[in-house]
């Protein structure tokens, strides 16, 4: 299905924060500058740069953690702010990649994934437990486990579990953190194979931090590439990757294709196979 209308516009997005300078002064650090790019429904954007590029400074002003400076962030062509909270994790939900850091290990696994419908939806006690049972079983988990906890579970279904977490809601809109760089490569991919069959099955968007070239050729769109907070590149992934303008994105391939990481990524591609075709 084609959309005609982004579900996300971002527009002229500016974020700073100050840091000490001298004795009582203060210098003001551009996190991001003149930030623009449209997501439409169903579509993958990856996030790339170096470390300090403001991946995760953007990642929170989507996420509605911060505001931004200047700019707008527009959900169907509203003002992300304009909604009311409720509204707003209905339409964007953060998926960590770390079962370890986003699942809470002292509660059972119903009061985790109940307490965000309790919070957010007039759901009745019973609609809960139905939405529960289906979002398990979506991700690929039976459903009696919602009796369980955490640490009885596998890494694999503790991951899952993490999906079943920030989907509970039906979010339009998926952000995945860069946590994903630091899972193993059989285990991100059998991340990446559940993402896109979110995908398929919910027509979700997604944005998610990579800093492998190989993988976001393999999985997405669109790319989005930052240096120190300044967009370098935008656009279709095929169209960036095979001819790049930037001296930086250039920069970025050369060191992807680096005979000293050959071993490396050897080994990625080879995650990187087992993730289904799109």
């Amino acid at each position: 299905m084609t959309y005609h209308t982004p579900i996300l516009e971002v527009k002229h997005l500016y974020s700073s924060y100050s840091v000490p300078y001298f004795c009582f002064f203060k210098k003001r650090i551009n996190a991001l500058a003149e930030v623009n790019f449209n997501l439409y429904q169903g579509e993958t954007l990856a996030i790339t740069g170096d470390a300090g590029s403001g991946k995760s400074t953007l990642l929170k002003l989507l996420n509605g953690q911060d505001k931004p400076n200047k700019g707008e962030i527009l959900i169907h062509g509203k003002p992300y702010f304009d909604y009311d909270r409720i509204d707003r994790v209905h339409f964007i939900r953060m998926f960590y990649s770390n079962p370890e850091t986003s699942i809470n290990p002292h509660n059972r696994i119903n009061m985790i994934l109940s307490s965000p419908l309790k919070l957010n939806t007039d759901l009745s006690d019973k609609q809960i437990q139905e939405t529960i049972i289906k979002t398990l079983e979506f991700v690929g988990l039976a459903p009696q486990i919602r009796h369980y906890y955490p640490s009885s579970l596998t890494n694999y279904q503790r991951l899952r579990l993490s999906l079943a977490q920030a989907l509970i809601l039906n979010p339009k809109i998926l952000i995945v953190d860069s946590s994903i760089e630091r899972l193993d490569p059989q285990l991100k991919a059998h991340f990446i194979n559940l993402l896109l069959d979110v995908q398929e099955h919910k027509e979700t968007s997604i944005i998610i931090c990579l800093n492998d070239l190989g993988l976001i050729g393999h999985i997405a769109d669109k790319i989005l590439i930052l240096n120190h907070g300044i967009v370098e590149e935008e656009g279709k992934v095929s169209d960036v990757l095979s001819n790049p303008k930037s001296e930086f994105t250039k920069r970025l391939l050369l060191s992807y294709h680096h005979e000293y990481r050959a071993s490396i990524n050897d080994e990625v591609n080879t995650a990187n196979s087992k993730v289904v075709e799109r």
